[in-house]
């Protein structure tokens, strides 16, 4: 038997309420996948100022909203802590790059530094919580500058900030905006849950954004300063660093050979579309015993895997299996359910970028030049 939303409730009828909850979340974000993906193509064929342009603008700031509180109710159903080793600009330049696209009349800027060490957190979280950031600073002054910057920081000492920040290595998320000063009262608030003010603005997201950040910077072990400097002010995420195993990087692929491995075909086929548009060979394949034979046949330079196949535990054997027989395969992982879900399978400190579904076409973009090289034809080809 089977409810509205595809799930089978006979099989699902003894889970504990965490895992229904994560179930339904994970439902619901495919089907908002091409909700989100199919305006950004229609969009491309469409002059600026056309009317059906603003619709489907609207139709997808709409589905991500749906999305981020339904990503909130994933998060909801975790019952644990979860902190990999992973660099702070990926997750921060697709929030950022979403952000954008989404409100293009905000003025805003980024400052990532180039070099950064990895830092203890979920991308996924951190993901949310900078969008959280981003939509607070727009909030707190319309018509003002926002700038979002990342950059490496030593403590020598203890920093007495918003909270008592220990000595050490960070990588620092920043989020300013030219809004007026918070006042004492309004700054010992901020981040507590339906706060809002004159001074602050508007509430958003339903008036959780700023207790969502606080409550992901706790769980990735992070921490929290509010400043303000020169005129503007200034939210700050400290991330522990990571010291890594010895050993240099793979060195990069010389080719752009991209395959998707998604058992929805029109998820499929709408990732493949974009990729292509945007200059990568890209192949596309429904499951993992095909996905091999063309590994072994032909390789890949990216694969992009759906990690939640349907057939059982398909996504997570295909992907030990390319572990085992070529380990340094660059792998990009995508999912309806957050990355946090599969951390006793994967490992804790995991071994690839992921994206959950519904992901954004930039932020596609963004996670597969940062694991190849942008094509240097752009050509379009099958």
């Amino acid at each position: 038997m089977t409810d509205p939303t595809g799930i089978d409730l006979s099989q699902n009828a003894g889970l504990p309420l965490r895992s229904l909850t994560a179930e339904v979340a994970h439902e619901i974000s495919n089907q908002l996948g091409c909700l989100v993906l199919l305006p950004d193509l229609i969009l491309d064929t469409l002059p600026p100022d056309s009317p059906l342009a603003n619709d489907m603008r609207q139709i997808r700031r709409a589905a991500h909203r749906i999305d981020e509180l339904t990503l909130h109710l994933s998060l909801l159903s975790l019952d644990r802590d979860e902190r990999a080793s992973i660099n702070l600009n990926l997750p921060v330049r697709g929030a950022f790059a979403s952000f954008m696209s989404e409100h293009p009349e905000i003025k805003a800027t980024s400052c990532l530094e180039d070099i950064l060490p990895p830092v203890q957190g979920s991308g996924e979280w951190i993901s949310i919580l900078t969008g959280n950031l981003l939509r607070n600073a727009a909030d707190a002054h319309p018509g003002g500058t926002i700038t979002v910057a990342t950059a490496p920081k030593n403590l020598l000492e203890d920093l007495d900030g918003w909270e008592r920040i220990p000595q050490g290595a960070y990588a620092v998320l920043s989020v300013s905006d030219t809004g007026p000063a918070l006042s004492p009262a309004h700054r010992a608030k901020l981040f507590e849950p339906y706060y809002t003010s004159n001074t602050l603005g508007r509430r958003s997201m339903s008036g959780l954004g700023m207790a969502v950040v606080r409550q992901l910077a706790r769980r990735q072990g992070a921490f929290l300063d509010v400043r303000r400097t020169e005129e503007k002010t200034c939210i700050d995420i400290y991330f522990p660093t990571v010291v890594l195993p010895g050993g240099s990087n793979d060195e990069p692929p010389q080719h752009d050979r991209i395959l998707v491995v998604d058992d929805r075909e029109e998820q499929r086929n709408v990732i493949s579309r974009i990729l292509k548009s945007h200059g990568y060979r890209v192949s596309a394949l429904a499951g993992g015993a095909e996905a091999l034979v063309h590994l072994e046949s032909s390789g890949a330079d990216l694969i992009i895997l759906d990690i939640s196949l349907r057939r059982d535990r398909e996504g997570l054997d295909l992907h030990a299996q390319i572990r085992l027989r070529w380990p340094s395969q660059r792998i990009l992982l995508i999912s309806g359910h957050p990355r946090e879900t599969y951390a006793d399978v994967l490992g804790r400190a995991g071994d690839c970028p992921f994206l959950k579904k519904p992901f954004r076409a930039e932020e596609l973009l963004a996670a597969a030049e940062n694991l190849l090289p942008v094509p240097s034809d752009r050509r379009s080809s099958e």
